[in-house]
């Protein structure tokens, strides 16, 4: 059912719509758009196609719709989503390409689909999905759509497939993993929503060349694992249902795959046993992490020169270690600096395997972080920074995110002794989360307070 090869393909997916409408525009040539709307604008049940050509006795085509989609089934057709490309009367119009040889054939000419997966085999790169929610940019409750089982798609190197909220985050709940085996897809504005754990280790996304921004992930008391494999996650907000219970053994995101980065993003209230599981050149940068119940950063074992980064985050109220290096390959293999580590249940940072004088001998750049009232120590198996501070970062507010104190917020001091001694500057560590509305960084110069703080969704 492989849909338009055009590049500027754009679909409209509506609560109300249905997934029998003609779902999209091309929009290089549409007219009048009749995609943003929740019925088709015409429907048929006598076209036939001989090619590219399609005619109808009954008719009502006009110039506006072209450009428009129409979905064709029945009568022999192929079923799937065609653009008109021409109208030469109102019986008669020309296909972007041939269904078939039909007749009798069924066709709605407009209308959005009622989701973004049925029809996902319409897609190719370089399509756009807009999803539209119900107003809300955070909607705690009510799903707007709700779906089972996962989809695979794929864009490409020349054209990424891209789904986009609109009218707010539409929230869009699965029952576990919603896209898997799938590349070069884009994800911006969506509230994503789980209420199981299929395939949970894998991911809600999974696959090579997602990237996320914008976008929430609500996991609630599920072990899901949000976003696996290889590209961006920039801007986004995931947590669970609190951080007290039973452990998940699934991270928050699992940087899987060469390169992933994690930039700007706030993890919160989550039972899972790590909150960035970072690997194979991943990174790892201006990250609030707080209230895990495991580890906030779990370095894995790494093959040599696979660099990994971790800089400015801030890591607090974790119940195992701020980080946590895996063995003597991974802290060779990690980069850390500039980043808090505070009141972790263990340590702040700690190689799991190695001695420390071994640890020592190979370490990475690891300086220039601030660590403070671990419970187990500030470092384990391997020693301080020449420039690593231990003072307190007096971080206040620290439940202001929590599921129910929407509007909260996380506020830290880094304090004129800090700066003093190496520590960034607050705008070099100021988690850079660009969700319109959702975070505002303040900075009130070297030594002054810093305040993040999570305005109305």
């Amino acid at each position: 059912m492989a849909g338009p090869a055009s590049t500027t393909i754009v679909y409209r997916v509506r609560v109300a719509g249905s997934n029998t409408n003609g779902g999209c525009v091309d929009s290089a040539l549409v007219v009048t758009d009749y995609s943003q709307q929740d019925a088709a604008q015409l429907s048929l049940t006598d076209i036939a196609v001989s090619g590219t050509a399609l005619t109808s006795a009954t008719g009502g085509f006009t110039a506006a719709m072209v450009g428009n989609g129409i979905w064709l089934t029945g009568g022999g057709a192929t079923a799937g989503t065609y653009i008109i490309t021409a109208r030469s009367s109102t019986n008669a119009v020309t296909l972007d390409r041939t269904p078939g040889t039909v007749t009798s054939g069924n066709g709605k000419v407009g209308g959005a689909w009622a989701d973004l997966k049925t029809n996902s085999g319409q897609y190719n790169p370089g399509h756009t999905v807009y999803v539209r929610g119900a107003g809300s940019q955070w909607p705690q409750a009510a799903a707007d759509y709700t779906g089972t089982g996962y989809i695979t798609v794929n864009g490409s190197t020349s054209g990424f497939i891209s789904f986009i909220g609109e009218n707010g985050r539409p929230n869009v709940r699965n029952d576990g993993m919603m896209f898997y085996s799938s590349s070069y897809l884009r994800f911006d504005g969506i509230y994503f929503s789980v209420n199981g754990t299929n395939y949970g280790n894998l991911g809600v996304l999974s696959g090579n060349q997602i990237n996320v921004n914008n976008c929430v992930g609500d996991l609630g008391a599920n072990s899901m694992t949000f976003c696996g494999g290889s590209g961006t996650a920039s801007g986004c907000e995931i947590f669970g249902a609190g951080s007290t219970g039973s452990s998940f053994s699934n991270p928050m995101i699992n940087a899987g795959q060469y390169g992933m980065k994690i930039i700007g993003c706030l993890l919160r209230d989550s039972r899972a046993t790590i909150g960035i599981n970072l690997s194979c050149m991943g990174k790892a940068r201006n990250n609030v992490i707080v209230n895990v119940k495991g580890d906030g950063i779990y370095s894995a074992s790494e093959l040599p020169n696979f660099q990994k980064d971790v800089s400015s985050n801030s890591v607090f109220g974790c119940g195992g270690n701020g980080i946590t290096f895996a063995d003597t390959s991974a802290f060779l293999e990690t980069s850390v600096s500039g980043n808090i580590f505070a009141n972790s249940g263990a340590y702040g940072m700690s190689v799991a395997s190695g001695t420390t004088a071994a640890n020592n001998s190979v370490r990475n750049f690891t300086d220039y972080n601030v660590l403070y009232n671990n419970t187990s120590g500030n470092y384990n198996a391997f020693s301080a920074g020449a420039h690593d501070t231990v003072a307190n970062p007096a971080f206040t507010n620290s439940s202001g995110g929590s599921n129910t104190s929407q509007g909260g917020g996380y506020n830290f001091t880094p304090g004129a002794a800090m700066i003093g001694a190496g520590y960034p500057s607050p705008a070099a560590f100021v988690p850079n989360y660009q969700t319109a509305g959702a975070i505002t960084a303040v900075a009130s110069g070297a030594g002054g307070a810093i305040t993040i703080f999570r305005g109305s969704r």
